[in-house]
């Protein structure tokens, strides 16, 4: 087994608490360890105490080195997202222009986006999925129950007049529900759980 410097700080730090605790334990218990008097150098009794601080300084020093790595490993068992680095991410939101007259715009997987430039920079970001961007709007939103069922309410209205759902040809939508935990979270559970049908 190798010995360095820090092996020897770790040795003196133990002796150091030992002669302190030995010395704490002799005033408050004078009749029970004679021997051990700080006074009294008796050799075998110092032998000891040195070999009982080499074994104490290394289980210190192995438990000061080695805590942090276990640490991370139970980390990375329990909440390995503490510990994996994430990117930066943000939710973006598209909008037609208003002079738009197509029947929707494709942004595909993988596009750019720059943000707005803070201090002369500006964040690049990638987006992670294909988007069909549609001339709809949310335009309300409620809930109401019908006897013994909620029903979630949702008025889509088309922002181009001359364009009918027929034309718009919608096969899915995405909806964003919100970026309160507290009110997406329950709404995303009822969605997932609980919907029993869709009425268009």
């Amino acid at each position: 087994m190798d010995y360095n410097e820090n092996n020897l700080a770790y040795f003196q730090k133990e002796m150091a608490y030992l002669d302190e605790t030995r010395a704490l334990f002799i005033k408050n218990f004078p009749k029970v360890a004679p021997f051990l008097d700080t006074k009294s150098k008796d050799p075998d009794v110092e032998s000891i105490i040195e070999n009982m601080a080499i074994l104490t300084s290394r289980i210190r020093q192995e438990l000061d080195e080695n805590i942090p790595l276990i640490a991370e490993s139970l980390i990375n068992i329990l909440m390995p997202s503490y510990t994996n680095p994430f990117p930066s991410v943000c939710m973006q939101e598209f909008a037609l222009r208003d002079d738009f007259s197509e029947k929707k715009e494709f942004i595909p997987k993988g596009s750019i986006i720059e943000s707005k430039p803070i201090n002369g920079v500006a964040c690049k970001f990638q987006t992670i999925y294909d988007v069909n961007l549609l001339p709809l709007k949310i335009s309300k939103s409620f809930m109401s129950n019908n006897k013994s069922d909620y029903l979630l309410n949702l008025n889509i209205s088309i922002t181009i007049d001359e364009l009918s759902t027929k034309e718009l040809d919608i096969d899915f939508l995405n909806l964003y529900l919100g970026d309160n935990i507290y009110f997406s979270s329950p709404l995303l559970m009822w969605l997932n759980n609980y919907l029993k049908f869709i009425v268009i």
